[in-house]
């Protein structure tokens, strides 16, 4: 038995729910008394500790008020001298194990994880398996003994240290043995999870949303080969029921496509990516079932994550203490103001500030991220406030969740290409439910090349560890070229916009320009 498996002996569903999802029940009151004393814990495990005394300038804080005042906004570059190499001299204490997430140009951010926060976080991996298939409020569908496909990157990415992490606390079953995936390539990571899956059934899946489309054609490719047969004799006897019940002529006939949903009847998916709303429609086609989402970072842990609705998000009040910066501030250079959780408005965006717990280092850590409010919506008295995830804070343009694309990397790849060109912008778009990256950029119609998209392709991977993986497991382009007139952006700038009012040149983003002045760059004439 393992530590967790308790919780669910008996089969108390008030037990499991209170222990798992409570958290969903909290007023705002309760919410920011739990909030305001684990920061205080926080202060007093790093207050102390070398990385503590320099952001906390040599004074001890005595509450959330004092504490927000001393300590300034933080990026990752403010920490990267002292943890971005793995050093643990700086730290409050010697970390259960270190995480890593992509950052730019091929490189990594690397962030200590305590052994309580590894705690806190698995309990919250456990609540987005129950309410990924519940159905309802105290619905309890998940029980030890569970089998779960994971398609996830290795050690040291969070979700691997994190799947590692449920196994040993919970008596769960990866389908593909985790230790087995390692070293695979992703495609032959989605083969054998998907082989070892039709003679072992499936009840969850974790993966990151991108992964769905690779899925979905390495499940096609299994289908469709001759290796399929061999693996009758193995079939398991309700993947086997499932499809005979319904379709034998599809199972045996080979008349249409069979989908994912004829072979297993999942009880959940639990995906994380900024684009996740794109994939719905997509999972329900190939599964059956509506992906369960959840909001975080390797920086944060889970801050958020969805109900038994499966809509909008719920914040979590024991990974990190949470501040908001409201999107008019998002970009002053000093004196951002912040917002906790009980000021903020429906309707309006914030990018969400972040503090660690549990004697991580970060302190009022900017997450980059733009997330915008929305109403409960269910009648509840002093409810939370629920959000769904907006956009990117800067310049970054997360690439299928692999790939963090920022201005000095794309602006390195154009030069490369070797082609004369303008001002240029770039921004993630979606076409034809595929995710692409689109460039607008001010070109001579002499120079237009029908190849300039493979061009700048290919520079990019040349540039950017990350890109070249990314498109890799994708397999496909995701290069677009919107060509502009010469001096689009000069003009627009200059107020010849259909607003009749742009800003300056210069203030105007490199990159994930919003909508409107996209719109009123592509209405200047060629």
């Amino acid at each position: 038995m393992r530590p967790e498996d308790r919780f669910f002996q008996g089969h108390d569903k008030t037990r499991i729910w209170n222990r798992y999802c409570g958290f969903l029940d909290l007023s705002k009151d309760e919410f920011m008394k739990l909030q305001e004393r684990l920061l205080l814990e926080q202060i007093g495990l790093v207050v102390d500790s070398p990385l503590g005394r320099i952001l906390m300038k040599n004074q001890r804080p005595i509450g959330v008020e004092e504490f927000r005042r001393v300590v300034p906004l933080t990026t990752y570059k403010d920490y990267a001298p002292y943890i971005g190499d793995g050093q643990e001299e700086f730290l409050a204490g010697k970390p259960h194990y270190w995480v890593h997430t992509s950052y730019t140009k091929g490189a990594f951010k690397r962030v200590p994880w305590t052994e309580q926060f590894v705690k806190a976080q698995l309990r919250n991996i456990i609540a987005t398996l129950i309410l990924s298939s519940a159905t309802d409020k105290g619905d309890i569908q998940l029980a030890p003994g569970c089998r779960i496909l994971a398609i996830l990157p290795e050690k040291p990415f969070v979700s691997a240290h994190l799947a590692h992490g449920l196994l040993e606390q919970f008596s769960a079953k990866s389908i593909l043995p985790l230790d087995e995936s390692d070293g695979l390539r992703f495609r032959d990571k989605m083969d054998a999870a998907l082989r070892m899956a039709i003679s072992a059934d499936i009840d969850y899946i974790i993966t990151m949303t991108s992964s769905l489309l690779p899925m979905e054609r390495r499940f096609q490719y299994l289908m469709e080969s001759r290796g399929f047969f061999s693996m009758l004799p193995k079939i398991h006897p309700m993947v086997l029921l499932r499809v005979l019940k319904d379709k034998p002529s599809r199972f045996f006939g080979r008349k249409k496509r069979l989908l994912p949903k004829d072979l297993w009847s999942v009880k959940g998916i639990v995906a994380w990516g900024a684009d996740s709303n794109v994939f719905q429609d997509h999972a329900m086609r190939q599964w059956g079932k509506p992906l369960f989402q959840f909001y975080g970072s390797s920086e944060s842990g889970l801050i958020a994550m969805q109900d038994w609705q499966k809509d909008r998000m719920n914040f979590l009040h024991d990974s990190v203490f949470l501040e908001f910066i409201p999107e008019e501030d998002v970009h002053k250079k000093e004196g951002a103001s912040t917002l906790l959780i009980n000021d903020l408005e429906d309707g309006k965006v914030y990018e969400p500030v972040i503090t660690s717990f549990y004697g991580m280092p970060l302190l009022r850590y900017r997450q980059g991220d733009l997330i915008r409010i929305v109403s409960r919506g269910d009648g509840v008295k002093d409810g939370l406030p629920q959000m769904v995830f907006h956009d990117r804070a800067d310049d970054i343009i997360d690439l299928f969740g692999i790939s963090r694309l920022n201005t000095k990397t794309v602006s390195e790849a154009l030069v490369l290409t070797g082609i004369p060109m303008g001002h240029w912008s770039a921004r993630k778009e979606f076409e034809m439910g595929k995710i692409v990256l689109s460039f607008y950029i001010e070109l001579d119609e002499d120079i237009w090349e029908k190849d300039l998209e493979r061009r700048i392709h290919r520079k990019l991977k040349e540039v950017d560890g990350h890109y070249r993986e990314a498109v890799l497991i994708m397999a496909y382009n995701p290069v677009r070229i919107i060509p502009l007139a010469r001096g689009a952006f000069e003009r627009y700038s200059k107020g010849k916009g259909k607003n009749g009012h742009g800003p300056e040149l210069q203030k105007l983003p490199q990159m994930n320009l919003s909508d409107a002045v996209i719109s009123d760059l592509l209405r200047v004439e060629m």
